[in-house]
């Protein structure tokens, strides 16, 4: 432990004191906790259960519960693509957001695994394009969920099947498949509505909330209700962000921007100046 000498003069005496640095374990108790043989431990998401318990996603697909006091993984429910977040919502019932969808997971029998898997939402697009990640959910005081969809990225084309409409500055999909950098720069969003971030209701209706976002890889409320979200370092953003995210606001990507009501159709987002998309609004 790093000590620090510290000189007081008292009463015309100098003494010398030791003054002990704080240190991490002053304030956190440090524990590892071996993952289940044989699982990929590239976690997506944590949350804890009312119960005490942990439940965790892992990129493979795995979402499993530990439990503090037995020191025991319990394999809740797996098939998932790429789940990147998760909310406990009770001791049966987890929210999570893989990449094609939000979804509720519950263990309806009380055996500890889950046998009921529900879309909340699917409704926003996807190319097949690898980096077309989803991050979240986090949830607000009214049950609402708020989720960031990733841009495609350029170092890679997309899939013959799409979902949602295509719309990629102008360019069709037939150009677009023979020259899939034409005209999109580094990342690009060429189905609904990728850079965004979405609120989605209980019931599933889903909204776009605010736009401009690269790769919105973290994404929650603080204390008083407000919403914030990282991005991650990349072309249009020079450094890693974090935003304090606002209903119909835009953060700065442009590609997001052809998504918005207002914009001109076949028109490159791209070309407009830094800064020229602050005024623009969801719709």
């Amino acid at each position: 432990m790093r000590v620090i000498e510290r000189i007081l003069i008292i009463a015309g005496l100098v003494v010398a004191v030791s003054m002990r640095a704080a240190g991490i374990g002053d304030y956190y108790s440090l524990e590892n906790i071996a993952t289940p043989k044989g699982l990929d431990p590239q976690v997506g998401g944590l949350d804890f259960m009312p119960n005490g318990r942990l439940v965790a996603c892992f990129h493979r697909g795995e979402v499993y519960t530990y439990d503090p006091g037995k020191g025991e993984w319990r394999l809740f429910a797996d098939g998932l693509q790429e789940p990147l977040g998760i909310v406990a919502i009770n001791d049966r019932e987890v929210v999570v957001m893989q990449r094609p969808e939000l979804t509720r997971i519950t263990d309806t029998d009380g055996d500890g695994e889950a046998d009921h898997y529900q879309t909340i939402s699917d409704d926003f697009g996807m190319t097949g394009n690898y980096h077309e990640f989803g991050f979240g959910p986090a949830r607000d005081k009214d049950g609402n969920y708020y989720v960031g969809l990733n841009l495609a990225s350029s170092g890679a084309s997309i899939r013959p099947e799409i979902r949602g409409e295509f719309r990629h500055y102008g360019i069709s999909r037939e150009q677009f498949y023979k020259n899939h950098k034409a005209g999109s720069g580094r990342m690009y969003s060429a189905t609904p509505y990728r850079g965004w971030i979405m609120k989605i209701a209980p019931d599933g209706k889903t909204t776009p909330f605010a736009s401009g976002f690269r790769s919105p890889n973290g994404v929650n409320f603080d204390a008083q209700g407000r919403l914030w979200a990282t991005d991650n370092q990349g072309d249009w953003l020079g450094t890693s962000k974090l935003f304090h995210v606002k209903k119909n606001n835009f953060h700065g990507h442009p590609a997001s921007l052809t998504w918005i009501d207002s914009w001109e159709k076949g028109r490159n987002p791209l070309k407009v100046p830094p800064g020229g998309g602050a005024r623009l609004r969801a719709g």
